[in-house]
């Protein structure tokens, strides 16, 4: 199978697309572009006519317009340019003479290839520049790369190419009569006399010029109509096959089966759509859904960035002129609109048995006494680890809670209440001993025995009320289980009938030892249509059982998890892919308060327990300027529009994955392994500092009143680009982090202030950038080397503080101009203080 992705398409600005393939077989194909190929790894068979190549890592070589070809690899990935000749303008003459011999297996033209590959990583590098001048720049590239194949590769064409020409021409006639009558059951006497032939020599023709026999390929032009129409439309299988050319439905499923080894029926049933509710019966969760495990980004594009311009080189593109910013006049005197602060509702820890580790109670009292929480989420409370059961050598079952109290008693020292996440399953109580997750060994299969599992739960309730009293856990939250909605490789349980029964069981448990405790849904994903409807026909379910949740728990990541490919019709894995939308975030909670309004549960609070850019622990931005941006721009541009915004995760020292001696390894934590706040950390601290009367917010600003002074939160947010989007870090590297913000450009803001009272005011401004505020970045300036001693992880930590600016300003006549230049990715909390 092939795996294919556009990574660049310049749109109406230059005629070329670049691709990068993934390749297993490619059958025999032609098009009108010409086509670049540039291997990065492996090796592929490339025939192209009569002609066979063996094309392996940095070989080139250029198909022409019209070039019947295949490819077979075995895991080979390459790039590839397709470069339509009829946008350039030129002359039809011009271009009919235009035919190219470019293969680095035969040519020795050294100083060609390299300037190809050249042209190739300035377009990869200089394509997310969205702007007038940066479009001039693109097609300057794209000339210069026509005219490298003009000067170097264009060779006359050979007799032998003029009459294959001639063939192609025949042959996309009978492709454009196949596609534009295959519902009406043609045959091969039909085409021929179509074309004037006979039939042998028109059944010779089509297999030696499309390697395939015409009923194959007529087979695939009407199988291929069908089955989108098998995924957009309920109609029936008979209907379907009538429609699209087949005889009758059962030469359709025969044709159908033949291809994907399944029945139409099974086929449709497996794809991601929402559920269907008029059968009553829960939804089958496939083993394609979300897998956490398969988020890995890749580096395939590293073969062509060392090609990349050296900066003394280059030709300044990428250094752009200031953005300005001129708000609207803010009245300081209004009323405003009172703020909530719903971002502090909830903090999070990766599992319960961490929050016994001395360093990561350190790290939680810090973030406490800084900032200040109400709840925590933390995983694994009934977990091995925990050792909650056991089994002695009578078979009696025995249940412990000594190290569950120590958690609660840590957490209640600093004033923090636990959302009781009933999980994970004891392996001793579990029906698959070995379906674990992470580094930690989640066991996240079913209970063998749900009676068992009853009264572990009554009995860690009724042990929870006599220690702690009814008053304070009515304060506090339950549920059960952590996204039952992904694959079953991660938490879900392939049967989804299997987990309502759990929710059920549990939900009675926990509400026979007191109605009043307050239990919610699972921890649900809801980024992708599926998963939404998941969560619909979970809550309809739980309304006709009884159990209605009294909150909504739920997760955001702005990782792509549909990996439901629409051209091919198939899942894929995942690959590291990002959402390419900046206003992805704010698009999702939308989504969650509109099924909460249709489904009637827009009364109950929703509490976002985990969100983050991704859930990869391995993402190099995570620890960069960008996520204290990412995080500022987010949360104020949805400032308590949900009940809670549950950060994951406090540290890096979490054991979802192995743990990486580096520092700087891409973590989600707010603090490095070792206790060093990242700069995101003072962003909550930010926040945090704002007053509770909101007067004005807007793209980059955000300005609150507090007694007697202003306090606004500003950032300079730039989107990555779209080829980081797509996984591929091209030229990033551990220590060259920032390359997928092409703009580099700073932001000139200007904020009226009015109706303040005059005379002087002291303005303070703490900013987070690249200078300040970013351990990152100062270990950068350290020399970007392993830091070994106590001394230099202290100097790091206290070298890293956010800067502070303080300087005086008037208010002449109740007026007050603040102007401010934030670098790209600079986050900056500034207050002014007024004479009262």
């Amino acid at each position: 199978m092939e795996e294919r992705h556009e990574i660049i398409n310049f749109n109406n600005i230059v005629p070329i697309k670049i691709f990068m393939h993934k390749l297993g077989t490619v059958p025999k194909h032609w098009h009108q572009s010409l086509e670049l190929l540039y291997v990065l790894s492996g090796s592929v068979q490339l025939v192209v006519g009569d002609r066979s190549f063996t094309l392996e890592e940095e070989d080139m070589f250029l198909i022409n317009s019209n070039s019947v070809h295949e490819l077979q690899a075995g895991g080979c990935v390459l790039v590839a340019l397709q470069i339509n000749l009829s946008k350039f303008g030129l002359p039809q003459e011009q271009l009919n003479d235009l035919y190219f011999d470019l293969s680095t297996k035969t040519g020795d033209n050294h100083q060609g290839f390299l300037a190809l590959k050249r042209i190739i990583a300035n377009l990869i590098q200089d394509s997310h520049i969205l702007d007038e001048a940066a479009s001039f720049h693109i097609k300057s590239l794209a000339y210069a790369l026509l005219s490298e194949l003009i000067q170097h590769f264009k060779v006359e064409k050979s007799s032998r190419e003029i009459t294959s020409q001639k063939h192609l021409t025949r042959l996309s006639r009978i492709m454009n009569y196949i596609n534009d009558h295959y519902r009406e059951q043609l045959s091969l006497t039909r085409i021929a006399e179509e074309e004037y032939l006979s039939v042998p020599y028109l059944s010779a023709f089509f297999e030696r010029y499309m390697g395939v026999n015409f009923t194959a390929y007529y087979n695939d032009v009407r199988l291929s109509h069908a089955v989108n129409e098998l995924i957009s439309s309920d109609n029936s299988v008979e209907e379907i096959a009538q429609k699209h050319g087949f005889s009758d439905s059962r030469s359709f499923v025969r044709v159908f089966k033949k291809k994907y080894n399944m029945l139409p029926s099974q086929y449709r049933k497996q794809l991601p759509s929402g559920p269907d509710l008029s059968s009553g019966s829960p939804l089958s969760v496939s083993d394609n859904l979300v897998n956490y495990l398969e988020f890995d980004q890749h580096n395939y594009l590293q073969q062509i960035a060392k090609y990349l311009d050296k900066p003394e080189n280059s030709s300044g593109l990428l250094q752009r002129s200031n953005r300005y910013l001129q708000a609207e006049e803010i009245d300081c005197g209004c009323p405003g609109k009172t703020l909530i602060h719903t971002f502090k509702t909830f903090t999070s820890v990766g599992r319960a048995k961490e929050l016994l580790l001395a360093d990561v109670q350190e790290m939680l009292r810090t973030l406490q006494r800084e900032v200040g929480y109400e709840y925590i989420k933390f995983h694994g409370l009934l977990s091995d680890d925990m050792l909650v059961c056991s089994v002695d050598e009578n078979g009696k079952w025995h249940f412990n809670f000594v190290y569950v109290d120590k958690v609660m008693d840590f957490l209640l020292s600093i004033g923090l209440k636990p959302l009781i996440q009933l999980s994970f399953m004891p392996e001793s109580l579990a029906s698959q001993p070995g379906k674990t997750v992470f580094a930690s060994r989640f066991n996240t299969s079913p209970p063998k025995d749900i009676k068992l599992w009853n009264r572990l739960v009554t009995e860690l309730v009724t042990h929870l009320q006599q220690r702690y009293g009814r008053a304070r856990i009515t304060e506090w939250l339950f549920c059960v289980w952590n996204e039952p909605d992904t694959s079953s490789q991660m938490f879900g349980f392939g049967d989804d009938s299997l987990f309502y029964e759990l929710y059920l069981n549990t939900y009675h448990s926990v509400k026979a030892c007191d109605s009043a405790l307050r239990f919610g849904t699972p921890s649900l994903l809801m980024t992708s249509d599926y998963s939404i409807g998941w969560a619909r026909e979970f809550i309809r379910w739980t309304r006709k059982h009884e159990c209605v949740p009294e909150f909504l728990n739920l997760h955001f990541y702005a990782d792509n998890f549909d990996n439901f490919d629409l051209h091919t019709k198939q899942f894929t894995t995942y690959t590291g892919k990002l959402s390419e939308d900046a206003t992805r975030f704010h698009a999702f909670i939308d989504s969650v308060k509109e099924v909460a309004a249709e489904e009637g549960m827009d009364t109950l609070p929703i509490y976002m327990t985990e969100w983050n850019l991704t859930v990869s622990h391995r993402n190099l931005i995570n620890d960069t300027c960008f996520k204290s941006c990412y995080l500022a721009k987010n949360l104020l541009e949805n400032y308590d529009r949900l009940d809670s915004f549950g950060y994951w995760v406090l540290t890096d020292l979490i054991e979802e994955t192995q743990h990486r001696s580096e520092i700087f390894h891409g973590g989600l934590g707010l603090f490095t392994y070792n206790g060093i706040k990242k700069p995101h950390y003072y962003v909550f601290q930010f926040i945090n500092r704002l007053g509770d009367q909101l007067l004005a917010q807007g793209n980059g600003f955000f300005v609150t009143r507090s007694g007697q002074s202003i306090r606004i939160m500003l950032y300079n947010y730039e989107h990555y680009n779209k080829l980081f989007a797509s996984g591929e870090l091209f030229n990033m590297t551990a220590i060259n982090r920032y390359t997928p913000f092409p703009s580099h450009s700073n932001l000139e803001m200007s904020i009226p202030l009015k109706n303040l009272p005059d005379g002087r005011c002291v303005i303070k401004e703490y900013v987070i950038n690249r200078k300040s505020g970013s351990s990152f970045d100062k270990w950068m300036e350290f020399g970007a080397m392993p830091l070994q001693s106590a001394e230099d992880l202290d100097l790091l930590s206290h070298s890293s503080a956010p800067a502070l600016k303080i300087r005086e300003a008037e208010v002449d006549g109740g007026e007050l101009m603040y102007m401010a230049t934030l670098e790209l990715l600079e986050v900056r909390y500034v207050e002014i203080l007024l004479e009262s």
